[in-house]
């Protein structure tokens, strides 16, 4: 970029600031209100999420499991008798997510292996799902 040029940018906008102050405010004024605005006043965190938990076949690992989710500050587990009731919480909006431990949770966990959790998410509002997706993945 040429100096020149440079220069006068500078004066073209210095001459703007001198003819009208509130170009001040928009510069640097703006720009600290929404950094404290988006900083402190908007939070994209989770809590107390309604989920909820169908059990196809209780045992103490799938309680222990449910335990957790009590425990979490970012869930509120509803625990439902069947998939048809948790799908009416969720058509009702009393829930924003299933989260169904099948019957062979348990088998899964005793032997070791990685137990497979159906998971099924309001996606009305994308961001809301992907964010309780993460945190239901985490």
């Amino acid at each position: 970029m040429n100096l020149q040029r440079l220069r006068g940018l500078i004066r073209k906008e210095f001459i703007q600031i001198l003819r009208d102050p509130s170009a001040i405010a928009i510069a640097f004024f703006m720009p600290v209100f929404l950094l404290f605005l988006f900083g402190y006043g908007v939070s994209l965190d989770a809590k107390h999420v309604p989920v909820a938990v169908v059990v196809d076949q209780p045992t103490a690992e799938t309680s222990a499991f449910v335990g957790g989710l009590q425990h979490s500050p970012y869930f509120e587990p509803q625990i439902t008798t069947s998939m048809h009731s948790a799908r009416r919480a969720l058509m009702a909006r009393k829930a924003d997510g299933i989260l169904w431990l099948r019957s062979d949770f348990s088998r899964q966990m005793l032997q070791g292996n990685t137990a497979s959790i159906g998971v099924l998410i309001n996606g009305v509002d994308a961001n809301n799902a992907r964010i309780l997706e993460g945190y239901l993945q985490g």
